[in-house]
């Protein structure tokens, strides 16, 4: 079936002039489906999946932590609420389901960049990069930014979900965590109805991706990232396809 999908995505995502990388995995079967999953995409805000990583495995979640000037970005929850510091797992968790950047930029401080891009090796994610900070606009122009594929996600994904590379009380509460995300607006997008979905989104104005574990009947890993030009990050022509994509996804595993 997966590879009709697959097939279906690349020639859909052909008409609406949008690049799709897509890879799915049966984790009971350990079948793959995939096609330009090699592909490198600017990573948004799913490069928050491996920061969590690093946090959790550095521990210390009731520490307190100063919100510094520098790490504070408009319209973030934690600059929102106005307080001067929270705990750790307090942004760790801002920064997983509502996607804070200020919560991000924090973390980035308290882990550093090093022991984030430390696991891109240790997973051999080969075209997986952090570097620069959430809304790091000048970085960006300096040609720092970040990076991944879908390939890149879906082995660290499967190495959260199979416990065999973080400790394993890591693993089990970073999906607890993503299974807590409150974007549906990409693969559950066009789903009635509730469905475990431990993941995270991302976007910027060219890119739409949404990375995760699907819950059910059979767990699937799936990972789907898109690149358009575009001045708008809810671009309907990615997030029509996502939205599409996840229909028939989640029918495999509800």
């Amino acid at each position: 079936m997966f590879t009709d999908l697959t097939k279906w995505g690349q020639d859909l995502a052909a008409k609406k002039g949008v690049e799709l990388s897509l890879f799915i995995k049966d984790l009971d079967t350990g079948d793959e489906f995939s096609f330009n999953e090699r592909m490198v995409h600017s990573s948004a805000s799913i490069i928050k999946i491996p920061i969590m990583m690093a946090v959790l495995e550095k521990g210390g979640l009731d520490d307190f932590l100063f919100l510094k000037d520098e790490n504070k970005v408009d319209f973030s929850v934690v600059t929102e609420i106005g307080e001067a510091s929270y705990t750790t797992q307090e942004y760790l968790s801002w920064m997983m389901i509502e996607s804070c950047n200020a919560s991000t930029n924090v973390l980035i401080d308290h882990v550093g960049f090093d022991s984030v891009n430390k696991i891109f090796e240790g997973l051999a994610m080969e075209d997986t990069v952090l570097g620069r900070k959430m809304m790091d606009f000048e970085a960006r122009k300096a040609g720092r930014d970040n990076f991944t594929t879908a390939k890149d996600m879906a082995l660290l994904l499967e190495a959260i979900y199979l416990e065999d590379y973080f400790g394993s009380s890591s693993s089990k509460k970073a999906i607890e965590i993503m299974k807590g995300c409150r974007s549906f607006n990409l693969l559950p997008r066009y789903h009635p109805y509730p469905i475990p979905f431990a993941h995270k989104t991302g976007g910027l104005d060219e890119v739409s991706h949404d990375v995760g574990i699907l819950f059910g009947k059979r767990n699937l890993l799936v990972c789907a990232l898109t690149t358009s030009e575009s001045d708008s990050e809810d671009d309907p022509r990615r997030t029509h396809l996502l939205g599409q994509l996840g229909r028939r996804i989640i029918e495999e595993v509800k």
